[in-house]
């Protein structure tokens, strides 16, 4: 009886001439050393791609953080604070951002995750690496849905304070 895990075309080595035998073995070896050649291929098309990637985020003046619909910091694409992935993934989000701000986003956060808008933008002020408020414009976006990110994405760019009138 055959273990169900063993394909019915495999080799008889019991009953298989050497010659049969190591034939197919050859053939074998022949087959993994052309997947194993296209591997390496994919594996150094994919670290150019992220080198490529990684350049282009460098000289980005936006930032991007990837968030779960609990304003929970998923990831850290670039930021133009200086807030590694390593400090804030994992931590709410509003943490980062000034206490008399934070009212304004979650709000905008509230449009976007119960679907009143697809993209809202508001300026607030978030703590950059040296714990200093930077002005921010922040364009949050649902990407929940889209398999490749399942997450809301925040692109974010620095501006200038507000004006003491507006």
């Amino acid at each position: 009886m055959r273990h169900p895990a063993v394909p019915t075309q495999a080799v008889d080595t019991a009953n298989a001439a050497p010659e049969a035998l190591a034939e197919g073995l050859l053939a074998r070896i022949a087959e993994l050393e052309t997947e194993n050649a296209s591997l390496r291929q994919l594996d150094q098309v994919l670290r150019r791609n992220a080198r490529l990637f990684e350049a282009v985020l460098r000289t980005s003046r936006e930032g991007c953080i990837l968030l779960t619909p609990e304003l929970t910091i998923l990831r850290v694409i670039h930021s133009v604070l200086g807030n590694a992935d390593l400090n804030i993934a994992g931590i709410p989000a509003l943490w980062i951002v000034h206490p008399e701000d934070q009212a304004r986003v979650s709000e905008a956060f509230e449009q976007v995750v119960n679907q009143v808008s697809a993209q809202v933008t508001c300026q607030c002020r978030v703590r950059d690496q040296d714990n200093q408020w930077q002005w921010m414009e922040v364009e949050i976006n649902d990407l929940l849905d889209n398999p490749d990110v399942q997450a809301i994405v925040v692109n974010d760019r620095k501006v200038p304070p507000p004006r003491s009138g507006d």
